[in-house]
């Protein structure tokens, strides 16, 4: 039901990664929008004209809500100062973007942004105190530390690590309200806040439509490479730098030649899409490299596999990923190499097998702890279907998230 509360609330969400256009993706930030439509809200989305994804610059079309795309330049490689340059960019622009967009429908009562860009948050928090606006931040990663699993830092580049990570603790500061998608990232958050005696940020994961999940038909034929192959593992997302692929790769090749029926896809493409394709070729049997595919083709795949890859290298900042949204809502357990929280309720409930990053004696050894635990209990999947109807529904975990849009009394 719409309230005479929402309909006066006008909102603009700074996100500048998310993707409007896929009413079937998980998408954070889509759905919220969406959300605040539905309760009678005006929004106003911020989102960059390069498609992070795609690597290639993008039109808006038309939705529900305004939405409007801030120019950047854009840039080829995901760890390069070209990207940098970009969302620098990115975050001096968009300042006048708020100017334009006050001329055209007035001053926003809330500004959602979202931490990344650092810059663009940074703007946001001074432009919504100097307009009396309430702030909200929302932590969707932690960067520049999540940088340093695959970059590090010299006397220059730590310089501007430090005002990178300045920009965020602003936001941070000054925000009425604060979410993460994880336990850590709210932790990184409190940091900043308990020392000023703020209200404590709140964890809220990423979540997904559960209908849309469970309404996922597994795909019909899988790839010829994989014929044959019972027990597929699958890792779904970018084929970049941050994420412990080699390792995969060595593992994986050792495993199969012990498990006949084995099978493994990578389910994305990236810059490392090709060097992969031709290892994999040198090595494995029976691996498939998808390219770039539809949220929905993903889902199909992970749907005929055992196994979900969160695979990502040590020393990043890393806590929770759609990726490993993906895995639980589809039912697949999780192969993690993630350490904390993730490693730790992977565990608890049982939903899957840990390894210790970039060791491919240890990802061997969860391969076969996995392939044992599928062995004795073919019905695995329904135990990680239970928890995840009862943690990742939006629909419930976002509902503190959508209230604090519509609610400008604190």
């Amino acid at each position: 039901m719409k309230t005479n509360l929402a309909k006066r609330m006008k909102v603009w969400i700074i996100s500048p990664f998310s993707d409007p256009s896929n009413a079937d993706s998980a998408d954070r930030y889509r759905y919220i929008c969406q959300e605040l439509i539905n309760q009678g809200a005006s929004v106003c989305q911020y989102i960059s004209a390069f498609d992070h994804a795609l690597k290639c610059h993008r039109r808006v079309s038309l939705h529900a809500w305004r939405c409007i795309a801030v120019f950047e330049p854009g840039y080829t490689r995901n760890v390069s100062i070209q990207r940098v340059i970009s969302h620098l960019i990115f975050d001096f622009m968009i300042f006048f973007y708020f100017i334009r967009e006050i001329f055209r429908s007035g001053l926003p009562n809330i500004v959602f942004a979202v931490l990344p860009h650092n810059g663009a948050a940074c703007v946001a928090a001074l432009f919504a105190k100097s307009v009396g606006a309430k702030l909200i931040v929302d932590i969707h990663d932690t960067w520049p530390e999540s940088i340093l699993s695959v970059a590090k830092p010299n006397f220059m580049t730590l310089i501007a690590y430090k005002v990178w990570k300045a920009c965020a603790d602003f936001s941070i500061l000054w925000a009425d309200d604060v979410f993460g998608e994880s336990i850590r990232y709210a932790e990184r958050a409190n940091n900043v806040r308990d020392r000023f005696r703020l209200p404590r940020a709140q964890a809220i994961y990423i979540g997904g439509d559960l209908a849309y999940y469970q309404g996922i038909q597994p795909i019909d034929t899988i790839p010829i490479e994989l014929q044959g192959a019972k027990f597929i593992l699958a890792y779904a997302g970018t084929l970049g730098e941050n994420y412990d692929l080699d390792c995969l790769v060595e593992a994986y090749a050792a495993f199969e030649k012990e498990c006949s029926d084995a099978g493994l896809l990578l389910l994305g493409g990236g810059e490392r899409e090709a060097a992969l394709r031709s290892r994999l070729s040198d090595l494995c049997q029976r691996a498939w490299v998808s390219g770039r595919i539809s949220h929905r083709a993903i889902l199909s795949y992970l749907k005929r596999s055992l196994a979900g890859l969160n695979c990502f290298k040590p020393g990043g900042n890393v806590a929770y990923s759609y990726k490993l949204n993906d895995y639980l809502l589809v039912g697949l357990p999780v192969i993690n190499s993630l350490i904390g929280e993730t490693a730790d309720f992977i565990s608890k409930y049982d939903i899957g097998v840990n390894y210790q990053a970039s060791d491919p004696h240890s990802l061997l050894e969860a391969f076969r702890l996995c392939y044992s635990r599928w062995q004795e209990d073919p019905f695995w999947g329904k135990k990680v279907i239970s928890f995840s109807s009862q943690a990742l529904d939006r629909k419930n975990s976002y509902r503190s998230l959508i209230q604090s849009c519509l609610d400008v009394s604190n």
